[in-house]
């Protein structure tokens, strides 16, 4: 997804200092991504999408475990991993139950169990293509059902586009064994009765994770902040 927060300045000067302001806010959030996970021991990605975070997983050396829904993609992501040995995923569509029928709204990245909501106010260009109909899994079911204990599988990336809690709920016990969780939410409904950033935060709360910052993807005045949010695990 693209920034939308503000138009990049053509002063020279002042774009510098914007790249400064950003790399400080990076620094003050704790960094992205990538650090944050440098501690993991293994990740379970879900809503892998084609797999675009697959090189920077390999440069931790961890073993990773991608899930993504749909079969065109599935397959670019296959492809994508097959380099790296210690990766590996399985096709499913992740939620709080197994067995359910649902409709899937297809738009590439932006891919959601749930019908766009204001999403189009920040993001305008992109449409849904169509609808499919998939069968949900729960991630406690396909982590058993592969065999994956955490740990070494302590980290925990969620990038479902509205479907972040339906999947916290759905690992159940195996959400004690993650100590880092990566999430997207926004504080405004960007898909229709998906969920936001304070049900993210209020859930993980109740499950002993902290939410140690989070760092804005894109912004619109009058409608809100799409976040990436990284939770650790409170001892």
């Amino acid at each position: 997804m693209a920034d939308t927060s503000r138009a990049k300045p053509r002063n020279p000067i002042a774009k510098l200092a914007r790249s400064l302001a950003k790399r400080l806010r990076r620094a003050r959030e704790g960094g992205d991504e990538r650090r944050f996970l440098n501690q993991a021991r293994g990740i379970v990605h879900v809503g892998a999408n084609s797999g675009q975070e697959a090189p920077s997983y390999a440069r931790l050396g961890v073993p990773v475990f991608w899930i993504e829904p749909l079969p065109d993609v599935f397959a670019v992501l296959q492809e994508r991993i097959s380099s790296h040995p210690l990766q590996t995923a399985v096709r499913a569509l992740v939620s709080d139950s197994d067995g359910a029928e649902v409709d899937f709204h297809v738009a590439g990245e932006s891919s959601s169990m749930f019908a766009f909501a204001e999403h189009k106010k920040l993001w305008p260009e992109i449409d849904a293509s169509g609808v499919v109909r998939l069968t949900t899994s729960r991630l406690d079911t396909l982590m058993q059902a592969h065999g994956l204990s955490s740990p070494p599988y302590d980290a925990l990336v969620i990038d479902t586009q509205g479907a972040e809690l339906l999947v916290l709920q759905g690992a159940g016990d195996r959400l004690a064994g993650f100590e880092r969780i990566v999430a997207e939410a926004a504080d405004f409904e960007a898909y229709r009765g998906a969920t936001n950033v304070d049900e993210l935060t209020a859930f993980l709360a109740g499950h002993g994770f902290r939410l140690q910052h989070k760092a804005s993807m894109a912004s619109l005045k009058g409608v809100g902040t799409y976040y990436n949010l990284y939770f650790r695990r409170s001892h």
